[in-house]
């Protein structure tokens, strides 16, 4: 879905503006500096923000959500996915009937990585962006269902909104913030009709 779409594009960008290659100010992205050798896998988006740059969210959203051609989307989608395969934590399949790329991560290492977040919060641990950024991009994209019950999801998001509130948590507070406003963005770009 769209929505989906739009929260791994959210990731990508939110990603490259810790690292500060980009900057994302008044619902625009601006390129910064060169895009690190570890982060390589985001280099299908690098390069499109980097020759656009600076560019209107909302126009990013069209170019990789909206397209006819749908190139750009999946030349980004199977970067992600090869760099997971290089790092054995997902595995190539075929992905619907037009035989589409597709990547099946590896049980083990997504229950990993959704134990740690459990964890943290539930107190055992320093609650870290990546925990905070993950666990709003599962809510809004309606995945974090298939990992967390419902009285603990409800739980984790009033202590997420708890956490970035605190005076601490200002960085925290301004990467959520930054998600809402792309996923805002998106929500206004689908009720346009297209011309």
């Amino acid at each position: 879905t769209a929505e989906k779409r739009v929260c791994l594009l959210a990731a990508c960008v939110l990603e490259m503006r810790l690292d500060g290659c980009i900057k994302v100010e008044q619902k625009q992205i601006r390129v910064v500096k060169p895009l690190p050798e570890r982060l390589s896998y985001f280099k299908p988006l690098y390069d499109f923000l980097y020759e656009k740059s600076p560019i209107k969210i909302i126009k990013m959203l069209d170019a990789y959500n909206i397209s006819l051609t749908d190139k750009k989307f999946q030349e980004l989608f199977c970067s992600l996915g090869d760099s997971l395969c290089e790092k054995e934590v997902a595995e190539r399949c075929k992905a619907g009937l037009l035989s589409k790329k597709g990547y099946r991560p590896d049980r083990e290492a997504v229950d990993t990585i959704i134990e740690k977040m459990k964890k943290e919060f539930n107190g055992k641990g320093k609650l870290s962006d990546n925990s905070a950024a993950l666990l709003t991009l599962l809510d809004r994209s309606h995945h974090l269902g298939e990992y967390v019950e419902k009285e603990e999801q409800k739980r984790m998001l009033d202590y997420l909104n708890t956490a970035s509130e605190a005076v601490n948590g200002q960085t925290l507070r301004q990467q959520i913030v930054y998600i809402q406003q792309v996923l805002s963005t998106l929500s206004l770009t689908s009720a346009v009709p297209k011309k």
